[in-house]
């Protein structure tokens, strides 16, 4: 359940999952922005599990077929690369702001034109909350190299080196064998200040004020992660990349993260 209705100003949130059930924490995030006013469409490939009441589902198929989202998938098993893929052309369709599911939401987020994401932390620009307009050229840049053999412009130049050896010796490769971070916030950071839109990203402290430094405090028994958190704070990036086998397991009831999930009856 919200506690406030939707407003109908405030911009849709998409979101993506692939898998059987999500856990607290996405619960967590779609339950925040739900309470905060907006809209959330959650994209998924079939049935899942403990999606919290309110919240949009949508066929993922409307965007990408799932034949080619699910080839993209790290070595590691994750699917961070397939979510890369689909909030761009989430963007490029217009359908509302992207949100990571381990985001949660402190107030209402208002689009802002030509482009809305933040700083994550003083050179780095995060793409976990996304909007673009479906022109940008940012979004055309980041989409190539998802293509065979395809090399992004900002990798390093040892790095190209090493992929042109690769295509040299008749080794191709795909966007799966990119290093992690290429389609997310390296490459974002590059080709916004390649068109001068890195000017407008948000402070750290808006959509990042969580260090990732300091992901597990929000597990500590008793710790609190408000001494992080301004007026201009929107949001709370929980990292549920670095909390690692943590997430499996509730976290005590006197920490952040299990107070919140008190407050939102998790």
């Amino acid at each position: 359940m919200t506690d406030k209705p939707m407003i109908p100003d405030l911009p849709v949130i998409c979101m993506f999952w692939l898998g059987p059930s999500i856990s607290y924490i996405e619960q967590l995030s779609m339950l925040s922005f739900l309470r905060a006013g907006h809209r959330v469409q959650l994209y998924v490939y079939g049935d899942v599990g403990n999606v919290p009441e309110g919240v949009e589902i949508c066929d993922a198929n409307t965007v990408a077929p799932q034949g080619y989202l699910v080839t993209l998938r790290y070595p590691n098993g994750s699917y961070a690369l397939a979510a890369h893929y689909l909030r761009l052309l989430l963007q490029q369709q217009g359908r509302g702001v992207w949100a990571d599911a381990d985001m949660i939401c402190l107030s209402p987020i208002t689009r802002q034109e030509p482009c809305l994401f933040g700083f994550e932390h003083a050179d780095t620009i995060n793409n976990a909350v996304l909007y673009l307009p479906p022109d940008s050229p940012i979004i055309t840049e980041m989409l190539h190299p998802f293509g065979h053999n395809a090399m992004p412009w900002w990798l390093s130049l040892n790095r190209k080196r090493q992929l042109l050896m690769r295509r040299m010796i008749g080794r191709s490769f795909g966007p799966q064998d990119h290093h992690w971070g290429t389609f997310g916030p390296a490459g974002l950071t590059a080709v916004a200040r390649k068109y001068g839109l890195d000017r407008f990203a948000q402070p750290v402290e808006v959509f990042y004020p969580l260090p990732i430094a300091h992901a597990g405090d929000v597990y500590a028994p008793g710790g609190s992660v408000e001494g992080f958190i301004t007026p201009r704070s929107l949001t709370i990036h929980l990292w549920h990349q670095i909390l690692g086998d943590r997430v499996k397991t509730r976290p005590p009831s006197t920490s952040a993260l299990g107070r919140m999930l008190s407050d939102y009856g998790i």
